[in-house]
């Protein structure tokens, strides 16, 4: 289970494991956050959320850690008590990355697809020196991909829809790359 680490300016940095989380309210560095049914954040360091996990106040989706005196629930969004800087972060080269930047959409024929018809097109084909980089990878429909096989473009007679380029995402839209796991990230632009 995952959950949503925030900066104490209440800014989304980072997917935390559940197990990390638990650490980080158990040593203090964080509080466990949840939010009312009036939209009001709530606050709990450790005593007050063990005491909490161990309530029947909780949805039946909540996922707990079992311990020697209770349960203890996994926070779906933590607070960092002192952290208030933004990570310098840059969006690693990945297939879901680039179908993302690319709207899902293919270059060559320029129609929108679901991730399991879409596949990755090299610009210059690997046999031709291509690289895997921003630049020369970009969203291409299974049809076109294979049509095109390795040649360039200009050889092929076609010309592209748009452009492949490194993307200079934020943070927010970095985090918004993974599945939202609960209604609560939501209020945090996840």
């Amino acid at each position: 289970m995952r959950c949503l680490a925030i900066n104490k300016s209440y800014l989304p940095i980072r997917i935390a494991t559940g197990q990390d989380a638990i650490c980080k309210v158990y040593a203090g560095n964080a509080k466990a956050l949840t939010i009312d049914k009036n939209g009001n954040y709530l606050e709990h360091d450790w005593d007050e959320w063990f005491k909490l996990s161990n309530s029947d106040n909780w949805d039946l989706e909540q996922k707990f850690f079992s311990c020697s005196n209770g349960r203890v629930a996994i926070p779906r969004v933590i607070i960092y008590v002192k952290y208030d800087k933004i990570p310098k972060t840059t969006l690693r080269l990945s297939r879901k990355a680039i179908y993302a930047r690319d709207n899902n959409t293919c270059y060559i024929c320029g129609k929108q697809f679901g991730e399991n018809s879409l596949t990755l097109d090299h610009i210059i084909p690997v046999s031709r020196g291509g690289k895997n980089s921003w630049e020369n990878l970009i969203t291409c429909c299974q049809k076109c991909n294979w049509d095109k096989g390795n040649q360039l473009l200009s050889e092929w007679g076609k010309k592209p829809k748009f452009a492949a380029f490194k993307p200079h995402y934020s943070n927010i839209q970095r985090l918004k790359l993974h599945d939202r796991e609960f209604e609560e990230w939501k209020f945090f632009g996840v």
